[in-house]
């Protein structure tokens, strides 16, 4: 176990985030935030858990291990509490990934 440190906003924080974060909007025709998430070498910052927004990962440091699951629900929000054992009983993970340095 290990733990993250949260920088939420980075695009209102750094002009170029900023940048980025407005040709994604460009782009994709929908508002984009950007937000900084630093965990320790060798640990697990976040518990098994599915995110309620479309997600764009950007490796700047460092490797990550990342393990996909078949969705537990169509379509996730927050109204709907996560329970790891759903994922697990889906199956299998789809997909197991390491992400380093400039990977998208």
């Amino acid at each position: 176990s290990g733990f993250t440190v949260l920088v939420n906003d980075m695009d209102h924080r750094d002009a170029r985030v900023r940048e980025l974060a407005e040709e994604l909007e460009a782009a994709a025709g929908t508002v984009v935030n950007a937000n900084v998430y630093m965990t320790p070498g060798g640990t697990q910052g976040f518990e098994l858990h599915y995110d309620t927004m479309h997600v764009i990962i950007c490796q700047i440091d460092g490797a990550k291990e990342w393990t996909l699951y078949p969705p537990v629900v169509s379509l996730p929000d927050g109204r709907r509490k996560f329970k790891p054992s759903e994922a697990l009983a889906a199956g299998l993970p789809q997909r197991t990934l390491r992400l380093r340095p400039g990977d998208v």
